[in-house]
């Protein structure tokens, strides 16, 4: 029996601000390491409320401050909050199924419970059903997951966006649905979150160790590539923040993108209604560890990354009608350094991963 969830929101009730404007969907594609966990934590606090677990990290405000709503689908929620997880789990995490189950189905994480009491076209039916309802009442809906980067990890990285295209969404125009992705700079600090995400014990791999034998593919390092198949795959159209850029700029990533990509009303780059509380910001770590490799080889292996990203020279250039860069002055520098460098870049993420560990083997490892 469960006792901690409040179900919040009476989707029969249509919102008072439906014939507003015309209806948006919002999908935050990550990917990982680049502030997802507190976008989540923030749009599902700020929104209109679906659920909540009174024993949950994150809960929504007593009064929304934005006007859009985060769909829970309520069985999924229940079932993942009583299961167990590695991460502290709330329901602005409960889009990150949705990408697991539209792997192909040798992939499937059967441990878990949710996939042991369903099937998986059951699944995305609760996934549609619950967008298509808050969507059918009239709200412009807002979701989103890491998860994404599964696109540019997988082969089936296509189909999966065709699938959440064609089986979860609502059948709606291409220009109504916004993909935002994050572009974080420095490439080598993004990378080094990564090792901390994967080697959290002071007894895992240093951080020699892991770049020299890892099978991590490291998808959320392509985040271009994210962007140049979500404009292939789809209609949509695709925001690409620049990180950089809105640090510079003294931005909190979560009121950025309420403010500039959802267009709720702010003031001094704060949600209007927001009272002075501050945002949520999770994984924060204390206590990270540096990397045992001299900065010159961190220095060289940014190098890299950033060569790599020449193989989207067109996605850096910014002249398709559905890309909008925000803060494009750092990714127009990468393009016009891609020029410089003409042929000579890794083709692939292979490549480049090969490329790095040689990088690392011949600076050596400081301890």
């Amino acid at each position: 029996m469960i006792n901690n969830i409040k179900i919040l929101a009476n989707s029969t009730a249509t919102p008072s601000y439906v014939a507003k404007k015309r209806q948006r969907i919002c999908i935050l594609a990550g990917p990982h390491k680049t502030g997802t966990s507190s976008i989540q934590a923030n749009l599902y606090s700020w929104s209109k409320a679906t659920i909540n677990f009174t024993d949950s990290m994150f809960s929504p405000l007593p009064e929304p401050v934005i006007s859009w709503i985060w769909p829970v689908p309520i069985q999924i929620a229940r079932i993942e909050h009583n299961d167990s997880h590695t991460w502290d789990w709330s329901p602005s995490k409960v889009f990150y199924p949705m990408m697991e189950v539209l792997m192909d189905k040798n992939r499937h994480p059967e441990q878990r419970s949710l996939f042991q009491m369903y099937t998986p076209d059951e699944i995305v039916k609760m996934y549609q059903e619950a967008i298509s309802t808050y969507w059918n009442d009239g709200y412009d809906i807002v979701f989103g997951t890491e998860a994404m980067d599964m696109i540019v990890k997988l082969k089936e990285g296509p189909s999966m966006i065709r699938n959440i295209s064609t089986h979860i969404l609502p059948d709606i125009d291409g220009d109504q649905v916004t993909v935002v992705v994050m572009y974080r700079a420095p490439k080598v600090k993004h990378l080094i979150s990564m090792w901390h995400q994967n080697c959290v014990k002071p007894t895992d791999d240093k951080f020699y160790e892991w770049i020299t034998t890892t099978h991590n593919t490291l998808g959320p390092m392509d985040s271009l590539g994210m962007v140049d198949m979500f404009l292939n795959e789809t209609n949509w159209n695709v925001a690409l923040v620049n990180l950089e850029g809105l640090k510079e700029h003294d931005w909190d990533v979560s009121n950025f993108v309420a403010c500039k990509i959802l267009g709720e009303e702010c003031k001094n780059k704060v949600l209007k209604d927001l009272h002075g509380s501050e945002p949520i910001v999770t994984n924060v770590r204390s206590g990270k560890r540096s990397p045992n490799v001299p900065n010159e080889t961190l220095v060289e292996i940014d190098v890299i990354l950033n060569q790599f990203d020449c193989n989207y020279k067109h996605i850096l250039k910014g002249d398709n009608p559905r890309l909008k860069l925000f803060y494009p002055e750092g990714l127009r520098e990468r393009y016009d350094s891609c020029l410089k460098v003409e042929d000579e870049y890794p083709k692939s993420r292979t490549a480049m991963i090969e490329q790095m560990k040689a990088i690392a083997i011949k600076g050596g490892k400081l301890w």
